[in-house]
């Protein structure tokens, strides 16, 4: 007899998702761990906070802790701990955590370029297009469906590691329009690559396996979308920025991220950058998948109270 098991799937982002703005790509992070297990890892992320003198009720976010300024104690810093010795000591302790109590995790790197051509936009000729134009569709979908792409194949990887019988419970940091994206994408017909056989399966177990779908605000005491945040921001600042020489990293930030035992935790096992024929895979119109779903179990940007209760 099989036990039926609660997941929580956290989902977070790095990086710029518009179509419109000047980079090339755009990272989601699924943290995926049983809901018994919440309190403790709460518990658990709470002590690396105390241990840096950071607000308990405040939520963490990577680019607060590695690129505010130096002159902002924000890690406790003193004269003798200079800020990016406390930088690494951090990760060291996040990735401790996340090595040693097995949380499973996956990041998807979407390329902005493949997603511009599957829309038909040459980036040259529609330079001067107004994306923030309402009325158009390309402007809806500036932000909308970067983000869908990459959450549509964090839902298949979560998929994938849970058993049959299991359930997912889906939160994500609410940001503004962002509800969109766990709704269809319809008018992308010529690229509707979900009518298949495949597909209709896929539909069938998001609707079967989803419990809830929530959009935690910034206040909600969370340890997932933390670890999420953490997790996606490594991900941008090793794999696009130091990797692939996108800009110049300042030598604290490069110090703070680039060391031995995490890169022994960041391999293809836990990622993947998907190529043009994957971003047609994993681009919206399911068949009113999330339409089913929204119908049910979506919720509006929750208050603290009621995302927590929803969480725990």
């Amino acid at each position: 007899m099989t036990t039926q098991q609660r997941y929580c799937l956290y989902i977070d982002e790095s990086g710029v998702p518009e179509l419109s703005a000047n980079s090339d790509y755009c990272l989601f992070t699924g943290v995926l761990y049983p809901e018994e297990d919440e309190a403790s890892f709460q518990f658990l992320v709470e002590n690396i906070k105390k241990k840096y003198k950071l607000e308990l009720s405040k939520h963490l976010h990577a680019v607060d802790i590695f690129e505010r300024s130096h002159k902002k104690s924000y890690l406790g810093k003193t004269a003798r701990r200079p800020t990016k010795d406390l930088r690494k000591e951090f990760q060291i302790l996040i990735w401790d955590l996340i090595k040693n109590y097995n949380i499973q995790y996956y990041t998807v790197i979407v390329p902005k370029k493949s997603v511009r051509k599957i829309l038909g936009l040459d980036k040259k000729a529609d330079k001067g297009r107004r994306w923030i134009d309402s009325s158009n569709y390309y402007a809806r979908a500036d932000r909308q469906l970067p983000l869908d792409v990459g959450v549509n194949a964090i839902y298949w990887w979560a998929l994938k590691k849970i058993k049959k019988d299991d359930k997912l419970k889906i939160i994500f940091e609410a940001r503004p329009g962002d509800q969109f994206t766990i709704r269809n994408f319809s008018h992308i017909q010529e690229e509707n690559v979900f009518r298949n056989k495949l597909m209709r399966g896929f539909s069938r177990q998001m609707k079967e396996k989803t419990v809830s779908i929530s959009f935690a605000n910034k206040n909600v005491k969370s340890s997932g979308l933390e670890l999420a945040d953490l997790i996606c921001y490594t991900y941008n600042v090793y794999f696009i920025q130091i990797k692939k020489k996108v800009n110049e990293v300042e030598k604290g930030l490069k110090n703070a991220i680039c060391f031995k035992g995490m890169h022994k935790t960041l391999n293809s096992k836990h990622s993947i950058e998907l190529n043009e024929r994957a971003v047609k895979k994993y681009t919206p119109g399911l068949n009113s998948r999330t339409k089913r779903i929204a119908k049910k179990y979506s919720r509006n940007s929750l208050s603290p109270a009621k995302a927590e209760a929803q969480i725990s």
